[in-house]
Formats: structure tokens, sequence, C-alpha cells
């Protein structure tokens, strides 16, 4: 059989042999001297190849390739990168494989590194060079890339944050920009501009206060029953009337958080300010010398893979009450959402605490992950709730777990999805008036159920 000069190269490189191969497994990454280092991987050059042999004192162990100047501070650029031959190979599982990896790798660079500085100290003193960890900052703040200007020098004028101060990033004043407040913190030098809140506004950048000076607080609507109906608001036009609050509020609703590892802790946090939003509006009936019988009830469920933080309908007697959710901290872990619509159903509905009279809404903050052997459960769950409850609201970042979402919500009408959490603030006035909304069908159920069982009555009657 003839072979072709192609096909003999590919049996040939086939058939290499690799064991005589040098084994680099074991070899460690070390980092040589700037001298001898190719210049690519460098992003600028500080003069190092033109000092005299006596300033580059050689490691004291006697490694050529390690110089002494390794103490002198210069920036190292190295470019990493994993490919991938297959697309199938690119899933979640690689992704976070080669994150972990590369966080590793720079890792052990940037250690290596501090410590061949430290242990040169001595070497470069030895040599005439002064060390870089003996460099004392100046006393003056007069260069650009000073990274410790304070308020007092930075001559920023009110209702700006620092911005920069490093070598790559010179020092500037950066105005709070419109639909934020200007914070100090108290514990630290840090300042933050902060968004204003649902149901608040600001309009001009740079500001300090509201606009009848209370310092630290955006512009509130006009009334408790307005909401702002966008995310930044920037002027009261913004704020729109609600359908029931605050004060026809009857319904009961629970808020149900995922505080699982699918979300972060920053994530977590917007959940619970979301919920606060819309509870802090409410009026509550759950006082023990009774309340107005236009008004409602409120409680949360924190989960993961269990839902263990919660509060009843009958713990939150006030907005203090409601607003302990604060107490309950990120936790982690996976999602099982069938496990949260159990606990829901045996804790809300199956109980004394039930009451038939007032519509049962869920809003469940959540991507729609669960494990896989919760898959049955949730599905099982979710029909008995629908049966229960007026409404289950869904709001949802997207992701591949948005088919979860939409399996529980009680219509595609009752589906919010979003690009990020950071968007909550915009779905607080939908919300509300979703909540208002189940009013007006829970009463439409009842008339429904009402003349139906009048009609079975009068059937019999003919009978």
């Amino acid at each position: 059989m003839f072979l072709s000069e192609d096909k003999k190269r590919k049996k040939q490189k086939r058939e290499v042999n690799y064991e005589d191969e040098p084994d680099y497994e074991d070899e460690p990454v070390a980092i040589t001297s700037y001298n001898n280092a190719l210049p690519e991987l460098f992003m600028m050059d500080v003069g190092l190849n033109d000092l005299p042999d006596v300033e580059v004192a050689e490691n004291p162990e006697g490694d050529s390739e390690r110089s002494a100047i390794a103490g002198i501070p210069f920036n190292v650029g190295v470019n990493l990168s994993y490919k991938v031959k297959q697309v199938k190979n690119i899933n979640w599982e690689n992704q976070e494989l080669t994150r972990q990896l590369m966080r590793d790798c720079v890792g052990s660079l940037l250690t290596h590194f501090e410590t061949e500085r430290e242990a040169t100290d001595e070497s470069l003193e030895a040599g005439g060079i002064t060390a870089a960890s003996s460099v004392q900052a100046p006393d003056a703040m007069e260069e650009a890339v000073w990274p410790f200007w304070d308020r007092a020098g930075s001559d920023c004028a009110a209702g700006s944050i620092l911005k920069g101060g490093t070598i790559q990033s010179p020092l500037e004043c950066q105005s709070c920009p419109r639909g934020t407040i200007y914070l100090s913190r108290q514990r630290g030098a840090r300042e933050i501009c902060r968004p204003c809140p649902s149901g608040t506004y600001m309009g001009r950048e740079g500001a300090v206060a509201s606009d009848d000076g209370t310092f630290g607080e955006c512009n509130a609507c006009p009334a408790p029953s307005h909401m702002t109906n966008v995310f930044p608001a920037y002027d009261s036009s913004s704020c729109k009337k609600t359908s029931c609050f605050p004060n026809r509020t009857k319904f009961q609703v629970v808020f149900a958080l995922d505080s699982s590892g699918s979300v972060t802790r920053p994530d977590y946090i917007r959940m619970r300010e979301f919920a606060k939003a819309i509870v802090n509006r409410m009026c509550i009936n759950n006082k023990p010398e009774g309340g107005s019988k236009s008004c409602g009830q409120a409680a949360y469920v924190i989960y993961n893979q269990s839902a263990e933080s919660y509060m009843k309908f009958k713990q939150v007697e006030a907005h203090v009450d409601f607003n302990k959710i604060d107490n309950y901290e990120y936790r982690g872990g996976p999602a099982r959402i069938g496990d949260l619509f159990e606990f829901i159903h045996n804790t809300y509905i199956d109980t004394t605490q039930y009451k038939g009279g007032l519509p049962l809404n869920v809003v469940l903050i959540s991507d729609g992950q669960t494990q896989n052997d919760d898959k049955e459960k949730m599905e099982k769950w979710t029909k008995i709730l629908k049966k229960k409850v007026t409404k289950i609201i869904t709001l949802s970042k997207r992701s591949q777990f948005n088919v979860n979402t939409l399996q529980v919500s009680s219509s595609m009408e009752d589906r919010y999805l979003m690009n990020d959490y950071h968007e909550l603030p915009n779905y607080v006035f939908p919300i509300m008036e979703k909540l208002c909304e189940s009013i007006s069908i829970h009463k439409g159920a009842k008339k429904l159920r009402k003349s139906q069982a009048q009609a079975r009555r009068l059937k019999l009657g003919k009978q």
C-alpha cells in the first residue's frame, strides 16, 4: 500500500513518542530579574537596565537569575487565557475551574513577588539602593497620583467623591450624579453616592441634602400613597398614585427571598430593601387591640436549601417588626423551591392564621434555580399553591433557570425579568399595583363561588 506524503506526515505525527519529552510539571514558576525578562512582559521601563553592576546585587543564595532589583516596584502585565477545543466543553463547571486556576496562578505569582521583594531589602541597601519597602510617603499632597488625599486637602466641591489616586488612575473629584445623594461614612474615610431609594427622587448633581435641608436624604414623594415608577427618579413627576396604598391594603402577602449561592450577598440585600419598600407603605391590621378592617398583613421567608428564617403574620404588628428582616444575613448554599412552597403552604395556609376573607399573595424573588431532585416537589406544591393563593408573583434575574419562575408564577403577567437585581427598585410600583389588583380578583372569585353555590342549591331544590 502506498501513502501520499501528506498522509505519511500525519501518521508520523501520531506516532511521536512523548516519553522522551522533558517533564515540566514539577518546575516552579520563577520571577527572574528585569534584565533577563522578555520586554513584552512589562508595561513600562523604569530604567533598571542602565543600573551599574555594583547596584544590581545578586541574591544571597547565588542565584544569578534573581536580582535584588526585584525590590524596586514595577508593573508586570501578563496575558493569561484558557482555550477550549470543543464547544460542548464550555459549561459552568469548566468555566468555574478556569477562574479558580486563574486566581491560584495570579495569587501565587503575587505572593512570590512580595516574598522576593522583602527578602532583597538588605541586598539593595548593600548595593546603595533604597529598598522600595523603606520609601516613606511624602508629607505634601502635591502629586496627582497621591493615594491618601483627605477631604480637607482635596479641594473637591460638596457632594463630590474622590476617585483614583493611583499611578494608573490620577486623582479626580466626581460629583454625585442625579438620582443619588452624597453620603460620608462616620467610621472611616469612604464616601459614596447612594442611589435614591424607592419613593424618593433627586434632580440635582452633587446633592448632599433634600430640598427641605435634610442631610443624606433624597426628596420624598408628596404622600405615602405615591411611589416612584422609575429608577433612578429625577423629579416629582415620577411619583405616581397607587390604587390602594397606604390605607386600603386589604390583602396578605408573603415575600420569599432567595439567599442561596446563585445570588450574591449585595443582591440579597437589594431583595430585602425591595420588600421593605412595599411593606412600609402598607397599613397593618394585626395589633392586639384590633386595627382597620381595610388593612392587611405581611410576612417573609428567607430560603436556600431550607426555609428556616421567617416571620409569621401574627408576629408583624407594625412596620418595625417586618424590618427585623435586616437581622438575617446572606446564607449561600443550594436552593430548593419545592421545599420552600411546602413550607409556605404549611405555615401560612394550612394553619389557623389563614384568613379566607383576604387575598393571599406570594412574591418570590429568585433566579429560579433549584436542585434536580427538588423539581418534582416544586411542580407538586406549585399546583397546590395556585389553588389556594390569589397571586404568585416572581421577580427574576435573566438566567437559564427562568423556565422555573415561569412555571411557578400564577400567570405571564405576574412574572418579571430583569438583567440585574440593581433594577429591583424599578418594580416596586408595578408590584404594589399587582397586590392592589389581587383585592378585586379575590372579591370577584368570592362572588363567583357564591353564585355557583346558589345555582347548585336551586338545582337541588327543583329536583
